[in-house]
């Protein structure tokens, strides 16, 4: 098992585990508590309860506020530098990277697609701004939960278990914390099923223990997994969502199954001072995402003005963008691999730089589509319940996908 090799940090003790709970079910169950079994003078001091209500954010970050209270009871302003700098990693598999970045959201257009709701519901963000507000809110909301379950419990537990029995206990426990929010009106699990919800949280906690072992202890990458499950743009699926996440933990138990079920290998300790990953890598794919967008739009826009004011009225949508589609394919590759040669990345980050690019190319054309066209967030991405339009998404994500393939290849 992994353990810590700095004798100056004194290690967090596997009893700290029982306060760890204490204070993060007395924080969360006693406040959204006190609004159901006394909600008149409840109200009357904080308000309405609502899934954006102070209240509600502080209960949610119960589990940071117990991490960080036995993280400094244990080892003071020292082992607080050490258990943070495991926000520093944020290496991992290539295979995780793509689960994070397009898998998850695999899932819920998958779960959606069956459910009926993929196309059928509209988007609810109108604005831009209202949809970056939204995930910026997300971003910073369950994923600060990580800092406990994930940051402290989870090592704690893997000393004591395999990390498949760790995670399960985990995801128990993860999954009756959120009992409360199924009783008040104001959050939005008052509208769903308990026992689904408990099921994908067991699911969800199995999925991402062996991330967390691949990245030595990652804090950072099981909060963006809890951020892409929780991104507010992704489709209503329930509970098909939670149906295929039951299959997607079979399937990483099965892929990982030397090493979850034993607990060689398993990351252990919560205060392990750890040199964060270089930033420069970064910096390179921003830079390198950027410049792959920017060279292949302009030359996608060049050919869209001939597909719209040529192609289009000779053959139609859908043949002009079967004729457009290879042609900015293979501008993309060819732009992809000079860029590569510039500034050569290993895959892992070429796939980063793919993401990015594919980030800021669907932005920039929602944007355009707003202001060119006048469309709303809503009416743009309602263009791809359109052949034609799904084709060009196709392509989009291949263009998103070449980084990775030409980084692998060389």
């Amino acid at each position: 098992m992994m353990q810590s090799t700095n004798t100056s940090t004194p290690p967090v003790p596997s009893e700290a585990l029982l306060p760890f709970a204490l204070i993060t079910f007395a924080i969360s169950w006693g406040l959204l508590g006190a609004y159901i079994f006394f909600p008149d003078s409840t109200v009357g001091w904080f308000g309405e309860i609502t899934g954006k209500h102070p209240a509600f954010v502080f209960a949610v970050w119960a589990p940071a506020f117990a991490a960080f209270a036995v993280v400094l009871y244990c080892g003071g302003v020292q082992g607080a530098r050490a258990y943070l700098s495991r926000l520093g990693l944020w290496r991992c598999p290539a295979g995780w990277a793509g689960f994070l970045l397009l898998g998850i959201p695999l899932v819920f257009a998958l779960g959606a697609a069956v459910k009926g709701t993929l196309f059928a519901v509209p988007f609810p963000f109108d604005t831009l701004g209202a949809a970056l507000g939204a995930m910026m809110f997300m971003l910073f909301l369950g994923p600060v939960e990580e800092f406990g379950w994930r940051g402290v419990a989870l090592p704690i537990l893997q000393r004591h278990m395999a990390p498949l029995w760790a995670g399960l206990v985990i995801g128990a426990t993860w999954g009756l914390w959120h009992l409360p929010a199924f009783y008040l009106s104001g959050t939005v699990q008052s509208g769903w099923g308990f026992a689904p919800f408990f099921l994908g949280n067991v699911c969800l906690s199995v999925i991402v223990t062996p991330l967390f072992n691949a990245s030595r202890g990652s804090i950072l990458l099981p909060a963006l997994f809890h951020f892409q499950v929780n991104n507010p743009l992704w489709p209503d699926a329930q509970p098909y969502d939670t149906y295929l996440f039951v299959v997607v933990a079979v399937l990483v138990v099965w892929i990982n199954r030397r090493t979850m079920l034993t607990r060689e290998g398993a990351f252990t300790e919560v205060m392990v001072p750890r040199e964060p990953d270089a930033l420069i890598p970064v910096m390179r794919i921003l830079l390198t995402g950027a410049v792959y967008v920017v060279a292949v739009f302009a030359a996608g826009f060049a050919l869209g003005v001939l597909r719209m004011l040529v192609l289009v009225p000779l053959l139609g949508a859908l043949w002009a963008v079967l004729f457009e589609l290879p042609v900015i394919l293979t501008i993309a590759w060819l732009v992809c691999a000079s860029i590569l040669r510039r500034w050569p990345l290993s895959p892992l980050p070429a796939a980063g730089m793919g993401a990015v690019a594919f980030l800021l190319l669907m932005l920039v054309e929602a944007s355009l589509s707003n202001l060119l066209s006048g469309r709303s967030l809503t009416e743009h991405l309602n263009l791809y319940a359109e052949l034609p339009h799904q084709l060009g998404l196709a392509g989009q994500l291949a263009f998103a996908v070449f980084p990775w393939i030409q980084a692998r290849r060389s």
